[in-house]
């Protein structure tokens, strides 16, 4: 069975910024894991927003290069369509937690690829369902 996720709150909230994932990385270093280079955090914050605004999934463009990242560049809830923000929901913590397991630019983009065709596959037959279990009506 799918795992189920809470609602969307009407209240807007930060999902994650730059400043948390330079966080992580300092406790994670501090209890003995090896050191990210600023240069592949600042990558990968701008790999994972980019791939947000290219796909739609954005209402706003956050940043436009990875020299725009700072620890005060921010992605919020009011930041997301609807879409972006059930993918967020489904790959943003696995994202965040693939940190040390980074394998480049290129795998990580064909990693983020595959999870939006499994999203856009798992909302057609969700989509899909709802349509199946309307009740007919006599325009139908």
């Amino acid at each position: 069975m799918p795992k189920k996720y809470p609602p969307r709150p009407a209240k807007d909230f930060r999902l994650t910024c730059f400043a948390w994932q330079l966080e992580i990385e300092t406790n994670h270093r501090q209890a003995g894991f090896p050191e990210i280079r600023r240069e592949i955090l600042t990558r990968r914050f701008w790999q994972h927003l980019r791939f947000l605004q290219d796909n739609g999934l954005t209402t706003r463009i956050i940043a436009r290069g990875p020299e725009e990242i700072c620890p005060e560049t921010a992605l919020s809830n009011s930041d997301l369509t609807e879409e972006g923000y059930l993918f967020e929901q489904r790959y943003g913590d696995r994202w965040v937690g693939r940190m040390y397991k980074d394998g480049g630019e290129v795998k990580e983009e064909k990693l983020l690829a595959k999870w939006y065709a499994e999203f856009t596959s798992w909302r057609r037959s969700a989509q899909q369902s709802v349509a199946a279990d309307r009740p007919k009506t006599s325009s139908d």
